[in-house]
């Protein structure tokens, strides 16, 4: 499991990618990286295409992140159909932010 953040398509986005199972475990890495997003951001996405599982402990990262961004255009990007997806649909998240299934 790996949480990064890097530069996105200009100086004002930035992109927090979770490779692998996104739960409680990770949840110190997480919040280093959410306090790495460098605060000119403008726009960030927070990139679970190559998320495999999230828990609660996940999903309050997730809410989290909306509390510490709400001055910045926030969005989630999934793999459509994906054990990810699901859970976020089925929690409502997909109403909650920016929403963009590949």
């Amino acid at each position: 499991m790996a949480v990064t953040v890097k530069k996105g398509t200009d100086d004002f986005h930035s992109v927090i990618a979770v490779d692998g199972r996104f739960t409680f475990d990770v949840r110190d890495q997480c919040l280093a990286v959410i306090d790495a997003v460098p605060p000119r951001a403008r726009r960030i996405t927070i990139d679970l295409t190559r998320t495999d599982y999230l828990d609660s402990a996940a999903l309050g990262m997730l809410i989290r992140a909306r509390e510490k961004f709400k001055g910045a255009q926030l969005g989630l990007k999934v793999k459509a159909k994906s054990p990810a997806s699901e859970i976020l649909e089925v929690a409502n998240f997909h109403k909650m932010f920016r929403y963009e299934a590949i």
